[in-house]
């Protein structure tokens, strides 16, 4: 039986193409997920030989997402995209994965780079001993993680807002929902500028350090933005509807921000 592959990008085109690109190209059976949450269901219910996964997902902490694959299909073999233009990030650098796939590539280097990464032996995984002692509970970082995600959904549902942001020091550490076709990754920057000015401009008038803004929105006939400091580096913004209560937006935001300050500790 030829090789199983699954893909797991948030892009359906993107994962799509790939998917029939390898079983054209490479005669490898493939089928994409476009979610973390499609692919922890996939990979509970299919025997894959290969994952390849871009590093770039938007509905879970993508470092995190590799680490806990490995951890629980350790026989798995893992391909990663790097963000396109870009070299493989630092953190999953230590990750045992058997390729990297970079953006753009071309056709004969993804035969090769699966190819090479098929005939890779993933790291052995270790004996199963049956024992009367519980099953390990998963890593307290996968647990922050699912609990991260939980606090962001449950903020977008609560406020019926079109889109909810964590933004940490690298960018876009999280998103949930879309504002039409904008990417939150080009969000990003903007919010964390606006952030900035603010508290230079509230330090003009004496009001100093990280505690002078911890929130601000913006508004316009349709829509209000709305951001909260959740803890040095870290923002929280939420994009909703104009005729939002301010009071209860607010009130969301700061329990919510308080929240992941928690987990993010």
């Amino acid at each position: 039986m030829p090789p199983h592959v699954l893909v797991v990008d948030n892009d359906p085109a993107f994962a799509q193409m790939l998917c029939q690109t390898i079983t054209q190209a490479l005669g490898y059976l493939a089928e994409a997920a476009t979610s973390a949450k499609d692919a922890w269901a996939r990979l509970a219910r299919t025997a894959f030989d290969m994952a390849i996964i871009d590093t770039g997902l938007q509905d879970t902490i993508p470092l995190e997402f590799v680490r806990e694959v490995r951890r629980r299909y350790p026989a798995l073999r893992l391909v990663l995209i790097p963000l396109e233009g870009e070299e493989l990030d630092e953190g999953f650098r230590s990750i045992e994965v058997q390729g990297v796939l970079p953006k753009p590539f071309f056709f004969d280097d993804l035969q090769s780079i699966l190819r090479q990464a098929m005939e890779r032996k993933p790291p052995a995984a270790p004996p199963e001993v049956e024992s009367a002692v519980p099953a390990p509970q998963p890593p307290p970082s996968a647990s922050r993680d699912q609990a991260i995600i939980r606090v962001v959904g449950e903020l977008q549902r609560e406020l019926v807002s079109e889109a909810v942001l964590l933004v940490g020091p690298m960018g876009v550490a999280l998103a949930s929902g879309a504002v039409g076709r904008v990417e939150p990754e080009s969000l990003a920057p903007l919010l964390r500028r606006l952030h900035e000015e603010a508290q230079e401009i509230m330090g003009m008038v004496g009001e100093s350090g990280e505690a002078g803004v911890y929130h601000g929105y913006l508004e316009g006939a349709r829509r209000r933005i709305y951001w909260q400091t959740v803890r040095p580096g870290w923002l929280l913004a939420c994009i909703l509807g104009a005729d939002t209560p301010l009071g209860i937006l607010r009130y969301q935001m700061r329990q919510a921000a308080e929240r992941l300050a928690g987990l993010l500790e």
